[in-house]
């Protein structure tokens, strides 16, 4: 059985906090070094980013196009142990600035749940896999 632990709660939280100061300051690299090298990441948009040098590739290219100004505020809401040093996570995003295809400015409310996988290193908490699921609001 699954266990919770509020230190592991913590601990993936603050890997999001540091993705989101990241993202806030529109730095792929940062964003992108929350994840494991081998990590699969699923956007709200369906776009799928196989490993840490995607992640950051693919951020390069949106911070100066549809994510120029954006923000983002993650809360993880649950973590489950299912290994000694593997948790699963569930939470929410909140986006605001966050522009269209055809380049105007969303809803300042956009929303989405993340769900995934992370590992414990040295270091801290590292994202291995995760999916973002846009949710009407």
């Amino acid at each position: 059985m699954a266990e919770k632990d509020d230190a592991v709660q913590h601990g993936v939280g603050r890997s999001f906090e540091i993705l989101d100061q990241a993202w806030n300051a529109a730095n792929a690299v940062g964003v992108a070094s929350v994840f494991a090298l081998d990590c699969v990441l699923v956007s709200p948009r369906g776009a799928v980013m196989d490993g840490r040098e995607d992640v950051k590739r693919v951020f390069e290219v949106a911070f100066p196009t549809d994510l120029k100004g954006s923000r983002r505020e993650t809360t993880i809401t649950s973590t489950r142990n299912v290994g000694a040093d593997i948790a699963l996570f569930v939470g929410t995003i909140a986006f605001s600035g966050v522009r269209d295809p055809s380049g105007a400015v969303g809803p300042s409310d956009y929303r989405t749940v993340i769900t995934g996988a992370a590992h414990s290193t040295k270091e801290g908490w590292e994202i291995l896999a995760a999916q973002a699921t846009h949710v009407a609001v």
